[in-house]
């Protein structure tokens, strides 16, 4: 159920996305974005409940990290700071020397936040929030009698509050799904069953102890690793300007999933080859000589999954990256939940924010491919220059006149341009001259055919840096934008 609601909620998110981003402010247009968001808004719920739904069942991908759990509850206590008020005071009790655990630290957090905010609507007139952690041992008397507690080291979180309390039917149904002492409306019961859940799929237990009127004690026991914390990976902020180039395998058995993906690679930039499936990848895969950079795939997926597919294809393309998708954890990319090493994930629903900067990201990083303009009329020229540049690794974009350059110059800033001189609507040597005084710093190769290439030398004059004469070779576009660009690649 949730592989497949997490894939309409995909497509419900993104296409809403997707339309925002293509209505511009104004009047107008005010009321289209407003239902437009009212939806995305009612959409992004569902996904969270669905997230959580996943989490009580231990169903959901954990990006595991050793880490220090007093850094994690430093971090969440800055915003607590600001969610629990001012009549209630929190009071952190840290132990020095800390045992590492691993975790997720994403939903450590939410762990902390959900049990600080369980205790915050437990005082409504005011009170105490202790936040405590040390390093104990769970023997072999204390794990019988604590269901599947296994003994050894531990790292233990304690959140303690001095609020009402709860008596003992309410402690012997507290992690149930949907299960809230709270009026309707003011919650899901759906808080405290998702930490069960995290903590659960984590290794450790969750215990409470509370009493009307004397406040409640929950008591959380991860299991202690003894290896060094890892650095938290952080994505560097994304450069609006970078767009993508390369090619992606997009495959995914889920229609509406599927056309949303490919639009939102496509609008930015990158090449696609689209397949609904396992057997039409293989095919495509096999007729396409050109490299293929990244393969997205679903991970379930009828015939074949995504993981086999994957090893298939890398087989003879062992330079292809791999990134999965999926709505839910499935045991063939994790074990128990927790993501295999080297396995990269993007979890369902995502946007087409989320989507393009997790390409971005396994890819390569961040750094933009070289970018280059041909503008031609002969469609068969640019045709030809694209295969042989997109081969060698650059990001191609086209135009068929003169006009069209300019406005393609202002918005992909291109680094190089090869242009035709003979041009309908506007000569190339006019633009060469026009874009020189717009673009000091840009690279202008001029190509020509026509007289012999008698005008190529004229086309220096008006400010481009190199010429080719057609018919040209593969070597001799190589080897000029190499130089132009300041390359010292030998060709591939």
């Amino acid at each position: 159920m949730a592989h497949d609601f997490n894939n309409l909620l995909t497509a419900i998110i993104g296409h809403s996305d997707l339309l925002l981003m293509r209505i511009s402010e104004g009047d107008a247009a005010r009321a289209t974005i407003e239902t437009i968001e009212t939806i995305r808004r009612a959409a992004g719920r569902a996904a969270l409940l669905t997230a959580q739904i996943l989490a009580f069942s231990r169903k959901q991908i954990l990006l595991a990290k050793v880490l220090d759990l007093n850094q994690a509850v430093k971090e969440t206590a800055r915003m607590l700071h600001r969610l629990l008020g001012e009549d209630i005071s929190l009071v952190m009790n840290l132990a020095s020397e800390l045992g590492h655990v691993k975790v997720d630290p994403g939903q450590i957090g939410q762990v902390i936040l959900n049990l600080a905010l369980n205790a915050r609507d437990a005082m409504p007139q005011g009170g105490k929030l202790i936040i405590e952690t040390s390093n104990v041992y769970l023997d072999d008397d204390y794990a019988p009698n604590h269901v599947s507690a296994q003994p050894g080291p531990h790292v233990m979180l304690v959140v303690s509050d001095t609020g009402c309390g709860m008596d003992a039917t309410t402690q012997a149904r507290l992690f149930e799904p949907f299960f809230t002492t709270k009026e309707p409306g003011k919650g899901t019961g759906l808080g405290l069953s998702t930490v069960y859940g995290i903590v659960k799929q984590s290794g450790g237990n969750i215990w409470v102890y509370s009493e009307l009127g004397r406040g409640t004690t929950f008591k959380v026991y991860l299991p202690r690793v003894e290896s060094p914390v890892e650095e938290m990976e952080r994505s560097p902020d994304v450069v609006e300007t970078v767009r993508g180039w390369e090619t992606i395998l997009v495959v995914e058995d889920n229609e509406l999933v599927r056309r949303l993906v490919c639009q939102a690679l496509r609008n930015d930039g990158y090449q696609i080859i689209e397949a609904p499936g396992s057997s039409e990848a293989l095919l495509m895969c096999e007729q396409h000589q050109d490299p293929i950079h990244l393969i997205l795939a679903d991970v379930i997926m009828p015939h074949m999954n995504g993981p086999e597919l994957a090893k298939r294809l890398t087989s003879t393309r062992p330079s292809t990256k791999v990134l999965y998708m999926s709505g839910h954890t499935d045991n063939m990319i994790s074990h128990h939940g927790v993501l295999d090493s080297g396995v990269t994930f993007i979890q369902k629903p995502f946007t087409p924010r989320s989507l393009v900067q997790k390409v971005r990201e396994v890819l390569g990083g961040w750094t933009r491919a070289r970018s280059i303009l041909i503008v031609d009329d002969d469609e068969q020229v640019r045709e030809w220059l694209r295969g042989v540049l997109q081969k060698a690794g650059y990001a191609v974009f086209e135009a068929a006149n003169g006009k069209q350059d300019i406005e393609r110059m202002i918005q992909q800033e291109a680094d190089l341009l090869i242009i035709d001189l003979d041009m309908p609507e506007q000569e190339g040597l006019e633009t060469i001259r026009s874009l020189r005084k717009e673009r000091t710093g840009l690279r202008i190769v001029a190509m020509s055919g026509a007289f012999e290439g008698d005008f190529l030398p004229v086309a220096k004059l008006f400010g481009a840096d190199a010429t080719l004469k057609k018919p040209f070779a593969v070597e001799e576009v190589l080897e000029v934008v190499r130089e132009l660009l300041g390359e010292n690649r030998t060709p591939s």
